[in-house]
């Protein structure tokens, strides 16, 4: 057997440490590509949308884990609005005047780009600019849609039926397309300055088992709007490729079991986001925290079941009657045990306290929580690292 000395022993044992060292690297840093990528093939598969694009699944992904970590982004419904005017230049906002911080989930309505009333250039102009806005300060960006009766003209609060007629072979089937083409026109052009498309949680026909809007539940078989959501999903993804939708179903507060909830439920393959709004339970003639307590959990539990996020897609109490009513009611629907909302977003305006309101105090204590997340506070919510 050939021996060597020891000067040539410990030159070989220091070059293979080296070349180990090296390969452990290399192996770290391909792990590292792999586990990036695999992460995003596993949420992508996830989404109601398979081919989403990968700022898209990012949402998705932070959004669903901050949730299981007890994480809840604070929204709002167009928190710029706040008696400063859609599109302020000075981007003010009740939150930030309180806390320093807008909130981390800016809440839009596509109405104003499909309304037929109104001028819809100038709803586009708007609204391109508060969603690029938010987008680069690093929030979350949710549209809803008061879509106004298609048959009438009239708003979303004429209930005169017609669901079945924007179902294919529907006399209004066209006219329907045509205003789910200007949202997919909007959407493909919501972008971001490295030309990325910009995500958003489109929740159509929200608070359906009411009967205010004309789709809701007394003036439309469950049938034919369960049909009428599958083809809005279907064809915004499928027939008009919009790649940065992640799409959420919000009833509102009548249901107190999952099959009340899931009564006109499209489907797992047509949602990403189960969400409630609730105003009345919050008030003194509904049902209460504990109730709201329930239903949050119901939606909690379906999420994780079914690899859904859950939220608070809407609600609050208008002008705040108590002054702790942030961290003795809202906090606790967030904190109840089994209980994992992604986001709990309040409508505009005086959902959200002025500055010189008797529950500005609690607001802000509510907003300094660990848990509950502004803008300031989020990861950068549209990459996986």
């Amino acid at each position: 057997m050939k021996l060597f000395p020891p000067q040539k022993l410990f030159f070989l044992a220091i070059t293979g440490l080296v070349i180990l060292n090296v390969f452990i690297l290399v192996g770290c840093v391909k792990s590292k590509e792999e586990y990036t990528q695999a992460e995003f093939k596993k949420y992508q598969q996830l989404l109601a949308d398979k081919k989403a694009s990968k700022e898209t699944v990012a949402l998705f992904h932070h959004l669903k884990t901050l949730a299981d970590s007890g994480k809840t982004l604070f929204g709002q419904q167009d928190y710029t609005a706040n008696s400063y005017g859609w599109d302020n230049i000075d981007e003010l906002s009740n939150v930030k005047a309180i806390t320093g911080s807008h909130p981390a989930l800016n809440s839009l309505d596509f109405y104003l780009i499909t309304n037929p009333n109104k001028d819809t250039a100038r709803g586009r102009r708007v609204l391109n600019k508060l969603v690029k806005r938010t987008y680069k300060n690093g929030s979350a960006i949710s549209f809803c849609w008061h879509y106004y009766n298609p048959k009438t003209g009239n708003n979303f609060y004429d209930t005169t039926p017609v669901v079945k007629d924007l179902l294919p072979q529907g006399d209004y089937h066209a006219k329907f397309k045509y205003s789910l083409k200007q949202i997919a026109s909007f959407a493909k052009n919501a972008k971001a300055e490295d030309g990325s498309l910009i995500p958003i949680i489109f929740r159509p026909w929200h608070e359906f088992d009411g009967s205010w809007f004309w789709w809701g539940k007394n003036h439309v078989s469950e049938k034919d709007f369960k049909e009428l959501f599958k083809f809005t999903v279907t064809y915004l993804r499928d027939s008009l490729e919009v790649r940065n939708f992640l799409y959420a179903f919000s009833p509102d507060r009548n249901f107190h079991s999952e099959e009340e909830y899931l009564e006109r439920y499209p489907g797992d393959q047509y949602i990403d986001v189960v969400g409630m709004d609730n105003y009345w339970d919050f008030t003194p003639e509904g049902e209460g925290v504990d109730s709201i307590i329930k239903k949050a959990r119901i939606i909690s539990t379906y999420a994780k079941k079914k690899n859904k996020i859950a939220a608070l897609t809407e609600g609050g109490v208008a002008n705040i009657p108590d002054s702790l009513w942030f961290t003795t009611k809202l906090l606790k629907i967030i904190n109840a045990p089994e209980v994992n909302l992604a986001y709990a977003a309040l409508w505009r305006g005086e959902y959200v306290p002025s500055p010189k309101h008797s529950s500005a105090k609690d607001f802000n204590e509510f907003t300094e929580e660990e848990n509950i997340l502004l803008q300031d506070d989020l990861p950068n919510l549209y990459k996986i690292e």
